[in-house]
């Protein structure tokens, strides 16, 4: 046994081990700094703080420190000062590890006028919620910094793969339900849009697979709609002379289009002055689907009227709206292949145009548009894939999409942070979440006003602060939040973190939550370190004098 031990005290006691370990940690933490700086807390914590390596190395220097004491007694009093020092690195460690395991970090998001209690943590979980069975499974996901191939099963669900850290790619795919696919109904492309100031490229599509990828979009004042096929014929200038109404009529069924006239459809007005049409549909099997009434100027859908109001006519694969809807304000209706505008003229005629020719010019701002890419048997999906994240102004600005692949019936899924994934089975529905872990808090915060002042003759912010309101069953107070000066409520500090701005355009704040049931232990090895530190300084020149 002395052999076993002094064969320990022999390497773990070693002042050149110590020293080996120090100048490890050092470098550790240098790396860390700069992860932290460029790639984010988040994955400098996953990298390497939260690391089982780095925890080793912590072990081993708490273990050194340990030996080292002991191969000093019994105790001597020139060595009090030694023993308070090593006392106060072990009663840090020990804090850190009480923090590590029990302790709380996280952040809650707080926006303007709104009453929140949720604390969002660090760690990843995926909420899988089948409503059938009234099933909600929580899947917590590995803190790691890089892909993790996980093949792990829950029920009849495979989790696959993670990435903490990703960028979504567009690739071009087969969907999965082949047998809905139909080159005038649904079809996917990719244009280019440019004049001399500005380029950009977008993807639109009609197939409902392609979840990722809108068939309207808004750039700036234009507003560009990606329509069937089926549907050009109806725009084309030669019709708009029969085309008085200016209505169309549409069955999203089968890809048909036409006018009223074409059909002898009377166009009447309520007295309201409002047009409607009604369309007998003698394909229809049941009686009460057989008579569709349209208000195109209010709805495309078929109305009925039950108890004086509109209601939608569920069921029917008819439509017909006005083409006043793309009046106005500048409209690009696109047909796959073609597309079409209203010119500039006085009387607001149409122009339809063809990719064939090339790029083709449109009447505002010197803006012209190409076809890149279309597709009737593919379709555009955006596929997370892991990209080391780099941070800017504290805001991740690349990898900040985490993503799980999962198969569900043989067939593989990606879920996102971005949205909720909605997979439909044969027999059911299956939702899936992934967010950060949460608490709920005893209380309630609100944003009542948030302050920003910023670097004179500068956007920079130099300071930012929150006033917010705390509300429990014993407290209704504002409390003020800002740099150096948190608040303390019930065993949590709240400091003020950062801050974004909404859509419309207000200021959110974000604070930092922390419970540190460690933070006694440092403090008290803080001063057992110093008081250690003098003490072992002034025995030392006691001696030497």
């Amino acid at each position: 046994m002395n052999k076993q031990w002094a064969r320990i005290e022999k390497i773990f006691g070693n002042s050149k081990f110590a020293v080996v370990l120090i100048l490890i940690f050092a470098v550790c933490m240098m790396a860390g700094t700069i992860l932290e700086s460029y790639c984010g807390s988040d994955f400098a914590g996953r990298a390497l703080y939260k690391s089982w390596p780095f925890m080793l190395l912590q072990g081993l220097m708490y273990l050194s420190i340990a030996i080292a004491t002991l191969m000093r007694l019994p105790a001597k009093k020139r060595l009090y000062g030694f023993y308070t020092i090593h006392l106060g690195l072990m009663t840090i460690g020990a804090g850190s590890l009480i923090t590590y395991m029990a302790g709380v970090d996280g952040q809650i998001v707080l926006y303007p006028l709104t009453p929140t209690r949720e604390i969002s943590l660090s760690k990843d979980v995926l909420t899988i919620t089948r409503p059938n069975t009234k099933q909600k499974i929580t899947y917590f996901l590995p803190p790691v910094a890089f892909t993790k191939n996980i093949n792990d099963q829950v029920s009849d669900i495979k989790i696959k793969d993670y990435l903490p850290f990703a960028e979504n790619q567009t690739v071009w795919q087969s969907p999965i339900s082949k047998n809905q696919s139909s080159s005038l109904l649904m079809n996917s492309a990719e244009y280019r849009l440019w004049n001399k100031q500005v380029a950009e490229n977008f993807i639109l599509s009609t197939h409902p697979e392609a979840r990722d990828f809108q068939s309207t979009i808004s750039m700036g004042p234009l507003t560009i709609h990606y329509l069937p096929s089926a549907l050009a014929n109806c725009f084309d200038p030669s019709m708009a002379s029969k085309n008085l109404s200016g209505i169309i009529i549409w069955n999203a069924k089968n890809g048909d289009c036409f006018i009223p006239e074409m059909r002898n459809i009377e166009i009447k007005t309520t007295k309201s002055h409002s047009r409607f049409l009604v369309y007998i549909n003698e394909t229809a099997e049941q009686n009460n689907t057989r008579l569709l009434t349209f208000f195109p100027d209010i709805s495309p859908w078929p109305l009925k009227i039950t108890n004086n109001q509109f209601q939608t006519l569920e069921g029917s694969p008819f439509r017909a709206f006005s083409k006043k809807i793309f009046s106005g304000t500048p409209q690009l209706l696109i047909f796959g292949t073609s597309v079409a505008f209203q010119n500039k003229d006085e009387k607001k005629t149409w122009a339809m145009k063809d990719f064939k020719n090339g790029p083709i010019d449109l009447p505002w701002m010197g803006f012209k548009i190409a076809l890149e890419k279309f597709e009737t048997d593919l379709i555009p999906l955006r596929i997370p894939s892991y990209a080391l994240p780099i941070q800017k102004n504290s805001e991740l600005i690349v990898g900040a999409t985490r993503a799980v692949k999962v198969e569900v019936e043989g067939k593989d899924f990606w879920a996102t942070n971005q949205s909720t994934l909605v997979v439909q089975t044969q027999n059911e529905e299956i939702s899936f979440d992934l967010k950060k872990e949460t608490v709920s808090l005893p209380f309630e915060f609100v944003l009542e006003q948030f302050k920003m002042d910023k670097d004179p003759g500068t956007d920079n912010p130099a300071s930012f602060e929150s006033f917010v309101k705390l509300f429990d069953a014993k407290e209704n107070l504002t409390h003020h939040i800002y740099m150096n000066n948190p608040l303390k409520y019930q065993g949590l500090t709240f400091y003020q973190a950062s801050y974004f701005q909404t859509e419309d355009g207000q200021f959110a704040s974000i604070l930092s939550a922390n419970i540190d049931q460690g933070r006694p232990f440092k403090y008290i090895g803080a001063i057992l370190l110093v008081s250690g530190a003098i003490w072992h300084f002034f025995l030392r020149r006691k001696n030497q004098i």
